[in-house]
C-alpha cells in the first residue's frame, strides 16, 4: 500500500510546468476568441437602438451595469466551462499545449475553475491589476497565478502529463509486488 501512495505523489511531482509566455500566449488567443464571440453580440445590441444618441443616453443609466456583468459572466463561463469539460483545456491552452490540474495532479473541476478565474474580473477595470499576477508568474517555482494560489491549482505542460503517464504505467516499478500466499 505504501509503495503504491508513495509512486503517485512522486508521479504528481514531476510535472513541468507551463512557462510565463505559453501562458500569456494562451490568456491572449483566449481572450481574443471571446471577443470575437461577444462583440457580434454587442453590434447587434446597439443595432437594436434606432440612435446612437439614445444609446448614449440609456447606457450611463443603468444598462453599462448590465452590460459589464454579460461581459464579466461570459469571460467567466467561457473559461470554466471549457475547464472543466476539456479537462483543463480552453482553446487557447489547447493550441499552447498546456492545461491546469489541481496541485495533487487531479482533474480541475468546475467550482475550482471558477474560483481560479474570478481573479481575471480585476484585470479590465483598472487594467494595472493584472501586474500582481505576472509579478507572481514570474517569481513564483510553479509559475502559479493568484488565482492558481487561491484554488490549489497549478498550469502544466500537457505533454509532461502523458509522458508521465506511459512511463507511470510502463514502469514494473509502479506496480505493487504481488505475493504468493
Amino acid at each position: 500500500m505504501q509503495q503504491i501512495e508513495q509512486n503517485n505523489t512522486s508521479h504528481h511531482e514531476n510535472f513541468i510546468n507551463a512557462g510565463f509566455f505559453r501562458r500569456t500566449f494562451a490568456f491572449f488567443l483566449d481572450h481574443l476568441i471571446v471577443l470575437c464571440l461577444i462583440i457580434p453580440i454587442f453590434i447587434k445590441f446597439i443595432n437594436k437602438l434606432s440612435d446612437p444618441i439614445d444609446f448614449a443616453i440609456n447606457i450611463t443609466k443603468m444598462k453599462f451595469g448590465a452590460i459589464f456583468t454579460i461581459f464579466f459572466l461570459f469571460f467567466e463561463l467561457y473559461f470554466a466551462i471549457f475547464e472543466w469539460l476539456w479537462n483543463g483545456k480552453t482553446p487557447g491552452k489547447w493550441f499552447c499545449g498546456i492545461m491546469t490540474i489541481k496541485d495533487n495532479g487531479e482533474n480541475i473541476g468546475f467550482f475550482l475553475s471558477i474560483i481560479r478565474n474570478l481573479l481575471r474580473c480585476t484585470y479590465f477595470v483598472p487594467p494595472i491589476f493584472v501586474i500582481p499576477d505576472i509579478i507572481s508568474l514570474m517569481i513564483s517555482p510553479y509559475n502559479k497565478r493568484i488565482g492558481d494560489y487561491i484554488a490549489g491549482t497549478r498550469v502544466i505542460r500537457s505533454d509532461s502529463l502523458e509522458k508521465k503517464e506511459d512511463q507511470h504505467f510502463s514502469s514494473a516499478e509502479s506496480f505493487p509486488e504481488i505475493k504468493d500466499k
